[in-house]
């Protein structure tokens, strides 16, 4: 039998012996964000022998997709193979075949296009000149667009402008830089530039890369006096930085009895300050994001802006340290624009600590001159009942008895059922029927696991069980995709589900996850809100226990090294905990009165001798018993200060 790839980019096989089929089935890897297919061959009869072949060019490829090759639905073992890279016709991909780790033969993917090489060279009055380099792309439709950064460390992306439609990759490309709409920006924000690439219905995004850096200079806006823009080269992309002007809209910031910050704006008749609020900060609480789900507004009186002791409880968010920082909404008269701002003064800050409850808040002023708020936990005293678990490992690994989780846990508690790996749209949809012909292979856990996200019985199982305490962690929506059917169906795009054959059963639904944030936000949001109003009607929301979770970007191994995850692992990691700070804090908005289990500041890491194997979620043996040691001091405070339990 002979297998090749052609110049033209088919995959062919000649044999003499009839098969029933000859497939190519994608390899459904963890984190892969959508649904892996499987393409059957067509086939001729030449003579005495059975040709077997498939178009390359017409299937959906992606970079580094990976596919095995089924014969009569078993993979195909084979001595040796030589590796010869061929280019798939009308496209920008290449592929290979290649004998893989268990002998059998795969087909692997590559895009030809690794990075968008380009030289940018400043004309005149902020216009610059980019020269796309790729001259090879195969050029359906290209665009040019900016990605605005979640975070500037971060390339996670939460809005973009589309600057040009279908460019021509052969003549430069002009872009006035001020002249980029001023509605969606903000003070520090960091835009990329990406090259937008359409091919079969499909599209995909690259970066713009630079060889040296700009010398550029920062230039007012037009129609906007409040920021300053100009281009940079990070890392040897092309962004854009944004900048504040030196407007500064504050004409005083005064305490009165230390309990009550008042802020006076300056009156202008171009801009006019609109409201004035508070956003907690992300990433432990040292970065600005632009993914941030709550806001508090503050009082106004006579233009003045205050918040005191009164209405200053809204903060106090059951985390052991968040910091609040100053924003105001600044309305331009002129255009009905409005842009929102950080709040800077020059004048100190009183640091007195005020005491509510159990909180102590503190103003200071950053580095950066910008008016901050430390919201700092007390510690509460400690002790001790029925547990139901919605989440993952996070949550669930704790109550384990062995000695690296917690041994005697069950001398204090009783998970009474657990609801892994099911995301809140999943629990809100409609039902999916299970195709139990479809689970025939998989092992008990993957069964149950699969059938509770299809059968959404997650409510039936919080009235059933009478549970003391219910407690969450959102790594299935921070993490894992969301599969979402035409019929309004959704499920969770769960380890469990990719790892079994049912993956290859589930259809065409549309794929949700950080790729498309902007839409899998909006459906989040609105399950949330739908979930919260039915576990408000179905369970007491004093008893939620939230566990704020963070997958590790560092792994410690026996010897007691602490090494990164490879560089794929780190950037996925940062992009959940990302959403993991927008998600908690959207439902700790929602249910203020819940109790949280805090572990992020204890900085331990994933440990490669985990039970349950090496992975950014399965930590060193400390974080158990902390969890559990955390647990205990809110149960045991629940049971002697609430009557409800």
């Amino acid at each position: 039998m002979d297998i090749r790839i052609t110049n033209k980019g088919l995959l062919e096989i000649n044999s003499s012996e009839k098969f029933n089929s000859v497939d190519l089935e994608e390899i459904s890897l963890v984190n892969q964000g959508r649904i892996p297919k499987r393409y059957s061959s067509s086939i001729k009869r030449i003579d005495n022998k059975y040709l077997y072949y498939i178009n390359l060019s017409e299937i959906d490829l992606y970079d580094n997709q990976i596919f095995d090759l089924l014969i009569d639905n078993r993979k195909y073992y084979i001595n040796k193979i030589i590796k010869e890279v061929k280019s798939i016709n009308q496209t920008n991909y290449e592929c290979f075949l290649y004998k893989n780790k268990t002998g059998t033969i795969s087909l692997k993917i590559e895009s030809k296009i690794k990075n968008i090489n380009a030289s940018v060279e400043k004309i005149n009055d902020g216009i610059f000149k980019i020269d796309i380099l790729n001259k090879d792309i195969v050029n359906k439709s290209i665009d040019i667009v900016l990605k605005k950064r979640v975070r500037n460390d971060l390339e996670l992306y939460c809005d973009e402008i589309e600057l040009q439609k279908d460019i021509n990759i052969e003549n430069y490309i002009y872009i006035k830089k001020n002249n980029i709409s001023s509605k969606k920006l903000k003070d520090g924000d960091q835009w990329d530039f990406y090259l937008r690439i359409y091919i079969n219905n499909l599209h995909y995004d690259v970066a713009i890369n630079i060889e040296d850096n700009l010398d550029d200079e920062l230039e007012m806006i037009e129609n906007n006096e409040l920021f300053e823009n100009k281009f940079i080269a990070i890392n040897y992309k092309l962004c854009m930085k944004v900048i504040r002007s030196k407007l500064t809209p504050i004409k005083e910031v005064k305490f009165e009895n230390n309990d009550k910050i008042i802020i006076e704006f300056v009156e202008d008749k171009d801009y006019k300050v609109i409201s004035c609020y508070l956003k907690p900060r992300q990433n432990n609480n040292i970065k600005f994001s632009n993914l941030t789900s709550v806001k508090y507004e503050l009082s106004n009186n006579h233009k003045k802006y205050f918040i005191d002791n009164e209405n200053i409880k809204k903060l106090l968010l059951p985390f052991n340290i968040i910091v609040w920082d100053y924003y105001c909404l600044v309305l331009n008269i002129k255009t009905g624009n409005t842009t929102e701002i950080m709040l800077t003064t020059d004048k100190d800050i009183n640091k007195k600590a005020i005491k509510v409850d159990n909180y102590k808040l503190e103003h200071y002023k950053t580095d950066i001159k910008t008016i901050a708020l430390r919201v700092t936990k007390n510690e509460l005293k400690y002790e001790k009942v029925k547990i139901g678990i919605l989440g993952s490992c996070f949550s669930r690994s704790a109550f384990q008895s062995n000695e690296f989780f917690n041994l005697d846990y069950k001398e204090k508690y009783e998970v009474v059922f657990t609801s892994f790996h099911t995301s809140i749209p999943s629990i809100i949809s409609k039902p999916k029927k299970v195709e139990d012909e479809y689970l025939k292979d998989a092992n008990d856990f993957q069964r149950r696991t699969i059938k509770n996200d299809f059968s959404k019985s997650f409510f039936y199982d919080i009235k059933k069980n009478n549970i003391d305490f219910l407690i969450i962690d959102l790594y299935p929506d921070a993490v894992r995709p969301l599969l979402v059917y035409e019929d309004g169906s959704m499920i969770t795009d769960s380890y469990t589900l990719r790892q079994s054959e049912y993956i290859y059963k589930v259809g065409n639904p549309k794929v949700f996850n950080y790729k498309n944030l902007i839409e899998y936000i909006k459906i989040w949001e609105e399950s949330f809100e739908i979930f919260a109003k039915e576990l408000e009607e179905n369970f007491d929301t004093r008893k939620i226990i939230l566990q704020r979770a963070r997958t590790s970007t560092k792994i410690k191994d026996i010897n007691g090294r602490i090494e990164n995850f490879n560089s794929i692992e780190v950037l996925e990691s940062r992009i959940a905990n990302s959403l993991f700070e927008y998600m908690e804090l959207h439902f700790i908005k929602r249910f203020p009165e819940c109790e949280v289990i805090d572990i992020i500041k204890k900085n331990y890491v994933a440990f490669i001798g985990h039970p349950e194997g090496r992975s950014v979620s399965h930590y060193q043996t400390e974080y158990y018993k902390e969890f559990m040691h955390q647990l205990d001091r809110i149960v045991i405070n629940k049971l002697k200060n609430n009557s409800y339990l």
